[in-house]
């Protein structure tokens, strides 16, 4: 699905100009400082997800500014996982900072990544690799793992892949690091002019009065 923009030229009256939510064409990335992070995770420190006991670990959080639209992709060890972190349109424009931060379960040795909008709860989604093989998600598994958090604060430049973590783990009985990383990839608007059929357009559920100028 694509958005359409088009150009308007005068601003209508009834738009307040002075108290609008300033959005960025790019993202930028943040490291909080420990009191921020321990704020977030107190909201519920134990995560349960098909009855594990996934706890968040200490020194991973960041957060990363909306932007105006398109998509944030991680990868592990170069390899894309199976779902992006978030999808950024316009109408995300008063849900805040994305927070990511990484939790982990000793019973099964997954690691998840914990996302939240806004004051939203964490949603934790297992790390994953499609496999084109057998076409379907392949559930990674983490021999006691480590995190390290290596991003600085700065801003994600489109399709430039920015390492965030490095995973250090157990692995065929060797200890191996592999980097996790985000990239923002941009997408452009419709133009007025552009010949498209509807289905490229599509229908979004988030469809409000508007509207939305930028």
């Amino acid at each position: 699905m694509h958005l359409m923009a088009e150009t308007i030229e005068v601003i209508p009256e009834f738009v307040d100009l002075e108290n609008g939510s300033v959005m960025n064409r790019i993202p930028t990335i943040l490291v909080p400082d420990e009191a921020i992070e321990q704020e977030i995770f107190s909201r519920n420190d134990t995560f349960n997800e098909s009855g594990e006991v996934i706890q968040p670990v200490a020194g991973t959080l960041v957060q990363v500014s909306a932007a105006l639209y398109g998509e944030l992709e991680m990868t592990l060890g170069g390899r894309a996982t199976s779902f992006p972190i978030s999808t950024f349109e316009p109408f995300n424009s008063k849900m805040g900072n994305v927070s990511l931060a990484v939790g982990y379960s000793e019973e099964t040795k997954r690691a998840y990544s914990l996302v939240a909008f806004g004051q939203d709860f964490f949603v934790t989604q297992p790390f994953s690799i499609f496999d084109e093989e057998q076409q379907m998600d392949e559930p990674l598994t983490f021999k006691d793992l480590s995190i390290k958090r290596v991003v600085n604060d700065g801003t994600l430049q489109p399709d430039l892949r920015t390492p965030v973590y490095e995973f250090t783990y157990k692995k065929d009985g060797q200890r191996v690091t592999e980097e996790l990383a985000l990239t923002f990839r941009e997408v452009e608007y419709l133009g007025e002019k552009e010949n498209v059929s509807p289905e490229a357009v599509g229908w979004s559920p988030y469809q409000d009065d508007g509207p939305y100028i930028y």
